[in-house]
């Protein structure tokens, strides 16, 4: 099988809710069809000994305990042996999979637990052939012609509060799962001469699984979260229809903030592969080869060299452009602890795998398409195009969020000085030049709250007269803020990025008074724009280590690393947790390092080139987070100001 996050997590959701409660009495004997190790197996979620793991397939290799000759005769199993059937990634590459299903059926026992995971997307990957795609509704025929009782069936959805991990976004991944019973009373297939079609009810199936959260966006060329903002619209009769045609579309808006990280697992895995082995080569030669070495290099990795197909050999020199060796597979060595990282296209990877193994090379890792572009995405140095930099007007806020990611919370009553600003703000025109087409944000704690407020507006893009601006803020003080800021958003073509909460404030008039002001307002997405109301804001915790332990390649999984850097006091910091740290040390008296390592003097930089390649290394205080452990964890409320909203 050839596995990704999804898969993964919805099988350990299967096995800690059916099978956790089951072997309190008695041990289970559990068997995963298509269990050949490619790049990842779910029997690590079989640990518990009570569970009896075997894995089947055609032939030998990891995590293979079982070989069967055919998918649709395994005689060599007897009726009714097994308690739990698992299979995912799989019954997509199996020509005739019902044949198989009835294999399966057969040998489960009466009363025993089904549970079946296969793509609803996912790009043609040929192991060795690639057949099918699976619906809700097909995931419920399985069970229907096979008469197990239906328990769940579903498509890219996740339990209430689940990770993003779980979701495709615009499906692109999407994955299927069903969960069935074998009857006590079980009399074999359908008889489909007395077979009553019966449209399946689907809410009734998904058993309290929900839709990917209304916050987050869809970017239709990425897979995972953006995390960025769209544009509030009322469907009410387009009530509040932008006034003027030249105002930022919804698509521009996300274009600044959309952001993608790799997968914590795959990132996790590839980390201790490359450990295991003393020789490494990547299969492949191209954008995303020069990546994984530039990411690996950060880590301290030395690769070998560059392996090629012996057929392909002809087309290369004996060297890259990056000085690393290109071998042929005949060439290389059979010497001890020899891993392959495998940097091709998916689509390619059968024949790789199938070169591999003829060569006698059995060791590699798979990146899945999603993770190689985000890792891409994650390492590039920034364009003048692409850099953020934010300001953070205020220390505190009026709010008090719960968990907040710059402990405002936590602050005293604090503002940034004006002059300190100019002197910031004018190094950077010099940095990045009058005409810089970026981004530069006004945040806080609450940005509303300063007293000075127009006056940084202004500068700013008398300053950066092509620059985009925005401005931050939660809106409690919106409605009641004077003609004079309104116009001065106005004239100086600022955007205000507002924060929804669940709380007394109407977000509807604000929405009505920046368009009576030709004001262009975005909501963070927390607006159902179908039903024209507010979605309840959730929690996420962002959990620090105290201890600094925690693995240094995990930077690549950092929402914030080389994304949004924050100013304060001529420091830049490529990141928008760390410059506000002082706060959360203060407040708990901790005292979590900041080293000059940590960020880089703007007076003191030469150009724009030596501030963004600063910015795409990770900072030694990543040690801190707990990035594995960032999640949902509920619904938005105030802080109580109490150490564990950050510690688990």
């Amino acid at each position: 099988m050839l596995m990704h996050e999804g898969s993964m997590l919805r099988m350990e959701w299967f096995v800690r809710n059916f099978l956790s409660p089951l072997i309190v009495e008695s041990s289970l004997f559990v068997l995963d069809v298509g269990s050949y190790d490619v790049n990842g197996c779910y029997k690590p979620l079989f640990q518990d000994p009570r569970l009896i793991y075997k894995g089947l397939d055609l032939e030998h290799g990891p995590n293979v305990d079982i070989v069967v000759k055919t998918p649709y005769n395994w005689d060599m199993l007897n009726d009714e042996s097994f308690d739990v059937i698992i299979s995912g990634q799989t019954i997509e590459h199996i020509e005739f999979f019902w044949l198989t299903l009835m294999e399966m059926t057969r040998v489960l026992k009466h009363g025993g637990l089904l549970c079946i995971i296969a793509p609803r997307g996912f790009e043609r990957h040929r192991y060795p052939i690639d057949c099918y795609r699976y619906d809700t509704d097909g995931m419920a025929a399985l069970a229907k012609f096979v008469k197990l009782d239906l328990i769940h069936a579903s498509t890219n959805l996740a339990p209430l509060g689940a990770e993003l991990s779980w979701y495709s976004i615009n499906d692109i991944y999407a994955d299927s799962m069903l969960i069935a019973k074998k009857p006590i009373d079980w009399t074999g297939v359908i008889n489909p001469r007395t077979y009553v079609f019966k449209q399946n009810d689907l809410k009734s199936l998904t058993t309290g699984f929900v839709e990917i959260p209304n916050r987050y966006t869809v970017d239709n060329n990425l897979d995972q979260q953006s995390c960025s903002l769209h544009s509030w619209k009322n469907s009410r009769e387009n009530q509040y229809e932008r006034i003027n045609a030249s105002m930022k579309s919804s698509s521009e808006i996300q274009s600044f903030f959309e952001n993608i990280t790799p997968s914590y697992k795959t990132i996790e895995d590839l980390w201790h592969f490359c450990k295991s082995y003393n020789v490494l080569y990547l299969f492949g030669i191209n954008k995303t080869s020069t990546v994984i070495i530039e990411y690996l290099k950060i880590l301290g990795i030395t690769i070998t060299g560059y392996a090629v197909s012996d057929e392909h050999k002809c087309n290369y020199p004996e060297t890259c452009c990056d000085g690393i060796t290109i071998n042929a597979l005949s060439d290389i060595n059979h010497v001890p602890n020899t891993g392959f990282i495998l940097c091709l296209h998916e689509i390619h990877y059968n024949d790789a795998i199938n070169a591999l193994k003829k060569n006698g090379f059995m060791d590699f890792f798979i990146l899945r398409e999603y993770d190689k572009m985000a890792i891409g995405k994650k390492i590039a140095k920034n364009t003048r195009e692409s850099l953020i930099i934010g300001f953070s007007l205020v220390e505190h806020c009026n709010l008090g969020c719960k968990m907040c990611a710059a402990f405002s919370q936590l602050s005293d009553e604090q503002y940034l000085d004006y002059n300190s600003f100019c002197k910031d703000m004018l190094r950077l025109q010099y940095l990045l030049g009058i005409d810089f087409p970026g981004v530069i944000m006004l945040s806080g704690g609450e940005s509303l709250l300063h007293p000075q407020l127009l006056d940084f507006i202004s500068l700013s893009r008398a300053l950066f007269p092509n620059a985009n601006l925005f401005l931050a803020t939660n809106g409690i003080k919106l409605l009641r803020m004077e003609t004079l800021f309104w116009d001065t958003i106005r004239e100086s073509n600022f955007t205000i990025i507002l924060t929804t909460y669940p709380i007394n404030t109407d977000y509807y008039k604000i929405f009505e008074k920046a368009t009576s002001y030709q004001v262009d307002i975005y909501a963070a997405s927390t607006i159902d724009n179908a039903k024209s109301k507010l979605q309840e804001k959730i929690q996420v915790k962002y959990p620090i280590d105290l201890s600094g332990n925690q693995p240094f390649g995990n930077f690549i999984c950092c929402y914030e690393y080389n994304q949004y850097n924050v100013i304060t006091d001529g420091k830049f910091h490529s990141c928008s947790i760390l410059p506000f740290i002082h706060r959360f040390n203060k407040f708990f008296k901790k005292n979590l390092l900041v080293s000059e390592n940590d960020y880089i003097d703007i007076h003191k930089v030469k150009d724009f080139n030596e501030l963004v390649s600063f910015s795409k290394k990770p900072p030694p205080f990543c040690r801190y987070c707990d990035i594995k452990n960032r999640r949902s964890i509920g619904k938005w409320s105030r802080s109580n100001r109490t150490l564990d909203e950050y510690i688990d």
